[in-house]
C-alpha cells in the first residue's frame, strides 16, 4: 500500500524510490543488543534478496551507548529537559514546546485533541456494547437500540458502521 501511495500518475512501478519504514520501540524487540536491526524482504525458496526498494528499521529504543549517534540520539528522546540532549536540532523542538509560551500552548492544545479522541472512541465503543446487548435482548435492529437510547445523529453514522 505504501508504494500505491508514492505512485504519480502515469509513472511506472520501477520509478519509485525506495522507502523506508521506521519503528522506534521502546525496548529492544530483538533482544540482541544492537541499536538498530534491518529488516528486508527476502524470497524463502532461494534465500535471494527481493530487491524492491522497501526497508524496514527497528531502533532499539533502550539502547545506551552515548559515544554512537543511535545511543545519543535514544538518550536524547529520553531526556525531560533540552539542557542535556546531545542534538541541537531536537533540544530547540523541545525548548519551544516546553519553554515558550506558544510552544506550551500548541502541546496543550494536541495533548487536549488526544484525549478527546480517547474520550469519543471509549464513548462510542461503550454504546457499540450497550445498542447490540439491546439488540441481542429485544431483538431489535440497530437503529432501533439506537433510537430507544437516544444515539447521537454523529455517533450513529460511526457506529452504523460496526453493525
Amino acid at each position: 500500500m505504501l508504494d500505491t501511495k508514492m505512485l504519480k500518475e502515469k509513472q511506472k512501478f520501477k520509478e519509485i524510490h525506495e522507502s523506508y519504514v521506521i519503528f522506534i520501540t521502546r525496548n529492544d524487540y530483538m533482544k540482541l543488543g544492537l541499536p538498530l536491526y534491518h529488516v528486508e524482504r527476502m524470497v524463502q525458496e532461494s534465500g535471494a534478496l527481493f530487491g524492491d526498494g522497501a526497508h524496514i528499521i527497528y531502533v532499539n529504543g533502550s539502547y545506551k551507548n552515548d559515544s554512537d549517534p543511535v545511543g545519543k540520539l535514544m538518550h536524547d528522546f529520553r531526556c525531560t529537559s533540552a539542557v542535556d540532549m546531545f542534538y541541537q536540532e531536537l533540544a530547540k523542538s523541545v525548548r519551544h514546546f516546553k519553554e515558550t509560551e506558544g510552544g506550551r500552548s500548541q502541546m496543550s492544545k494536541a495533548m487536549e485533541e488526544r484525549i478527546n479522541r480517547e474520550k469519543d472512541k471509549e464513548r462510542i465503543d461503550c454504546s457499540y456494547e450497550y445498542i447490540k446487548n439491546l439488540m441481542e435482548a429485544m431483538k431489535m435492529t440497530a437503529e432501533q437500540a439506537m433510537s430507544i437510547l437516544k444515539i447521537p445523529d454523529a455517533d450513529r453514522t460511526v457506529l452504523s458502521k460496526r453493525f
